[in-house]
């Protein structure tokens, strides 16, 4: 009885007609079922955002019609109406719903909605504000396999997101800080802002600027991360050597190697072994095209410059979203200059295999390139 007395006294609450009295009996009620204390806290919550949503202009009486029809087939002897009174249809379904204990029935089944969904997406309370509070304090833009988007950020920053990739920023981006965590490959050109320094984490490198465009690429399977600047300067830091700060300038490259394992030392593009941590090198456009091959993809073009084939597979992989099995080393260190737009991949490998003569097959997402 004391249950079935708070839902009443909740109605009256929620649809303001509930006098003095009667809240004051609805705290003491409250007080003696604690358990119900913290579901009435989210329903009033849940309520009053309904209410505000419903005050939008042109949304009331959507949502009023589409409550009662609801209802309607929900309670259909409560809805019964004599023939002989269609044409003051209207003017009794209004009566109906102001009147007497179906008011009681209209607060009910919405609170008997409210409950269940609340209850079934969060145990507790403390869950349902941590979910919120996570979500508050992110966002996260993402480019499927063999896609790639262009978004614009709150700061007017804009970010081209090449396949299999995807950012997540900081609430309030722009304001106080500006955070990026990059999986994948990105292309930025930044809103300039010199209060506000903007920071892309990127696997083991951490890259800050103000304003300028550059080029991340940072996937979790690849052994390396490349960063290319176009436009300004970028400042970077190792993830192992985080008081030691890389400046790149524009139309320069830097490659990141085994950046978890070993000391930061600086190399040239020349000096290029196995134990180093990083290189430095100038961008070089493709010589036909003029393009530059690591900020292509924005253009939506393939762009290979002398590259060696096994080092094109992984972009080749990402482009078409295949898996490509090369069953031959020496094919492996053959080096291609190409340039591709639309070409599907069985065109892009049809072209390749006149530069070193080679048979495939495509299965589904399957690639078995073979020497001939």
């Amino acid at each position: 009885m004391e249950s079935e007395r708070l839902w009443q006294l909740l109605a009256g609450k929620w649809l303001g007609e509930a006098t003095k009295e009667e809240l004051e009996e609805l705290d003491d009620l409250l007080k003696l079922l604690p358990g119900e204390y913290e579901k009435e806290a989210l329903l009033d919550q849940f309520f009053h955002q309904q209410q505000e949503k419903l005050e939008q202009p042109g949304k009331a009486e959507a949502a009023w019609t589409k409550h009662l029809q609801r209802m309607e087939k929900e309670f259909p002897d409560d809805f019964a109406i004599p023939e002989q009174d269609e044409s003051k249809t209207e003017k009794k379904f209004k009566s109906i719903w102001l009147t007497g204990w179906k008011k009681w029935t209209v607060a009910a089944s919405v609170l008997l909605i409210a409950t269940v969904a609340l209850l079934i997406t969060s145990t507790n309370r403390t869950q349902d504000l941590s979910v919120k509070e996570a979500k508050a304090l992110s966002n996260m833009v993402t480019a499927a396999k063999g896609d790639r988007i262009k978004s614009t950020l709150p700061d007017g920053t804009l970010v081209w997101l090449n396949g299999n990739s995807r950012i997540e920023y900081n609430a309030n981006f722009g304001k106080e800080k500006r955070e990026i965590t990059l999986i994948g490959e990105a292309f930025f050109d930044v809103a300039h802002n010199a209060a506000v320094p903007l920071v892309v984490h990127a696997k083991g490198i951490n890259i800050t600027v103000k304003g300028t465009a550059f080029n991340v690429k940072a996937y979790p399977e690849d052994s390396k991360i490349e960063a290319s600047l176009i436009r300004g300067s970028i400042e970077l830091t190792l993830k192992t050597a985080p008081g030691q700060k890389i400046l790149l300038h524009p139309n320069e490259k830097i490659t990141v190697l085994n950046d978890e394992l070993l000391p930061v030392r600086r190399n040239n593009a020349s000096n290029n072994n196995d134990g180093d941590v990083y290189r430095l090198e100038e961008l070089k456009p493709e010589e036909q095209s003029k393009l530059i091959p690591e900020i292509s993809w924005v253009q939506n073009k393939l762009v290979f410059n002398n590259e060696k084939f096994e080092d094109m597979i992984p972009t080749l992989e990402k482009w078409y979203d295949v898996k490509i099995t090369v069953n031959d080393e020496e094919l492996k260190q053959q080096q291609f200059s190409a340039v591709f737009e639309k070409e599907t991949l069985d065109q892009v490998l049809y072209a390749l295999h006149f530069t070193y003569n080679f048979r495939y097959e495509l299965k589904d997402k399957q690639v078995y390139i073979y020497k001939n």
